[in-house]
């Protein structure tokens, strides 16, 4: 008696292993890339000591002004 067994071609075979290795590893984001040219961009070194800009994020909305509030509660 003689069962076939269906075998996936080598190709698949690799490809299959190397997604499984690779499982939890990906690409960095744009998000990681533009992070990393911010800090290149960011650091000097002026002569005695290094400079570092405080990373801002642009166009975020102010948080309220709660002076009355806590003027009235003193």
């Amino acid at each position: 008696m003689f069962s076939e067994i269906e075998t996936d071609n080598d190709d698949e075979t690799l490809e299959k292993f190397w997604k499984q290795d690779s499982m939890g590893i990906q690409e960095p984001s744009n998000e990681v890339h533009g992070t990393n040219s911010f800090l290149k961009d960011s650091i000097h070194y002026d002569g005695s000591r290094y400079v570092v800009e405080l990373p801002w994020i642009n166009n975020m909305k102010m948080l309220p002004d709660n002076f009355e509030l806590a003027w009235t509660r003193l």
